[in-house]
């Protein structure tokens, strides 16, 4: 993968030679082009060495060009910036490199060795055009890259953070459903139901194990929440008995839409722990879906409260839901009815 970025760069920057290489000649070239050849011996001489001379100004220009690019762009140090040398001095050290490299080849190679004055300030005014636009296609594409760069690494700081902030929700969320389980467990025990909290501990532990197998996966499918809800409805059926109901009604085509993980316990938590439950005010939860949303429901028995509520279920998974999602989820809190609305995500 590396080795194909540095070809990709390596055929960006002969391009951009090329192209500055073409521009700087644009003129002789027409001229060449559009002229027909004399016929006359010495008018032909000349124009061959016309056309030998800026053959040589070309690869010169193109060569130049490319090595400037190169060195401003930063061809082999594309992911470090070198602290010690700094932009001005990459371009101070490329116009003087250019001009020496560049003057040095063409009394090395051209024939003409006595360069007359109007044709050594016409080369001196290419190579300088070359060097600048060398310099300025280098610079420009460093500075898109590091722009690149920079927001590659924002949207990867970003993704970090959101994922830091969801696993600290879902630490927060764990150590509460653990401690509510244990709680019904304890108190199994403490009425001697030992048949009973054998099988409280063989459900726990099939709840557990939907816990610890897609607790990496953000994102489930409502089927899979509707699975763990029949566990977990079965272990608040011990605790409850005769005294907690369910209804559950979900479209099949809604079965695979997605929502956030454990997004279902925490509304069932909510309903159980601020509403009266008893062989005189059962307690009805309803789970459904409608128009592509989950809803979940329950009438209103509001106990008499201990002390304030911190409200850490619902938050929570509002919090996550709206991490993951970028969505709210619905509330509706009226005298008689408690209603959760959550959207479900198509499956891609």
């Amino acid at each position: 993968m590396p080795n194909n970025t540095l070809t990709k760069k390596v055929l960006i920057f002969l391009l951009l030679a090329l192209l500055i290489c073409l521009f700087a000649n644009i003129n002789q070239l027409v001229g060449l082009f559009t002229r027909d050849y004399p016929t006359d011996p010495q008018r032909l001489h000349r124009m061959l060495m016309f056309r030998n001379r800026l053959i040589w100004e070309m690869i010169l220009s193109f060569i130049i060009s490319f090595a400037i690019v190169s060195y401003n762009a930063g061809l082999f140090k594309l992911g470090k910036e070198n602290k010690k040398t700094s932009q001005a001095t990459i371009v101070a050290i490329s116009i003087t490199a250019g001009l020496l490299f560049f003057f040095f080849l063409i009394i090395t190679f051209l024939p003409e060795r006595r360069i007359p004055s109007r044709f050594f300030f016409m080369l001196l005014s290419k190579a300088l055009f070359v060097i600048m636009a060398a310099i300025a296609a280098g610079q420009l594409y460093r500075l898109i890259w590091q722009k690149q760069q920079v927001e590659i690494e924002n949207e990867k700081l970003k993704t970090d953070s959101l994922q830091s902030r969801y696993q600290g929700l879902m630490n927060q969320l764990n150590p509460h459903f653990l401690f509510n389980s244990l709680n019904s467990l304890a108190y199994l025990i403490r009425e001697n139901e030992q048949d009973k909290a054998l099988t409280f501990i063989d459900e726990l532990s099939s709840i557990f194990r939907y816990v610890l197998q897609k607790r990496s996966n953000e994102l489930v499918t409502l089927e899979e929440e509707i699975q763990f809800t029949e566990a977990y409805r079965f272990l608040l059926s011990i605790r409850f008995e005769n005294k907690l109901f369910f209804e559950i009604k979900i479209d099949e085509k809604d079965m695979q839409r997605l929502l956030p993980f454990l997004t279902l316990q925490p509304l069932i938590e909510n309903a159980v722990k601020h509403n009266v439950i008893s062989s005189k005010q059962p307690l009805a939860i309803f789970i459904y879906t409608e128009e592509g949303e989950l809803v979940v429901s329950n009438p209103v028995s509001a106990k008499r409260p201990d002390g304030e509520s911190t409200g850490i279920g619902l938050s929570n998974l509002a919090s996550r839901f709206k991490l993951l999602t970028g969505k709210q989820i619905s509330v509706v809190h009226t005298e008689s009815t408690f209603l959760v609305k959550i959207p479900l995500i198509a499956k891609k």
